[in-house]
């Protein structure tokens, strides 16, 4: 009965300690290129205070190095701040988890909104927000 038991026991450990030497799957090439960065210019339009919104989002190796707000009829004066505050803290942040402008929140939402549209948002920048997130405890 001993015998039994410790050759089990070595089998079983044995198939452990060989499981943890196979290698990775290899990874499928749409996620090595995601891995990789995106790079380009996306555009989306959505809802703002008064009007559609338009934003142009620049990225280089999957990092955000610009937003500008292309079009907009919101408000001049009210809005200023957030139309511009909101995407240069966007670009410094790297991250739309940034704060909205008081007296502009619906604008500072719609900016920030257009940036993270999942319908145009480079999936390796999805990945990565999804990853910082989580780490922050978000």
């Amino acid at each position: 009965m001993k015998n039994y038991l410790r050759s089990t026991v070595l089998t079983l450990t044995a198939a452990a300690v060989l499981t943890g030497c196979t290698s990775a799957p290899a990874q499928p090439a749409e996620t090595a290129a995601a891995d990789a960065g995106v790079s380009g210019e996306f555009e989306s339009t959505v809802k703002g205070r008064n009007a559609d919104l338009t934003v142009k989002t620049t990225f280089e190796n999957s990092v955000i190095t610009k937003v500008e707000v292309t079009d907009h009829q919101e408000t001049s004066g009210v809005a200023d701040g957030a139309l511009e505050g909101v995407p240069a803290a966007i670009v410094e942040n790297n991250s739309v988890a940034v704060d909205s402008v008081s007296g502009a929140t619906i604008t500072s939402e719609a900016i920030k909104e257009a940036v993270s549209n999942p319908y145009f948002i480079p999936a390796a920048f999805r990945k990565r927000q999804i990853s910082i997130k989580e780490r922050q405890g978000i």
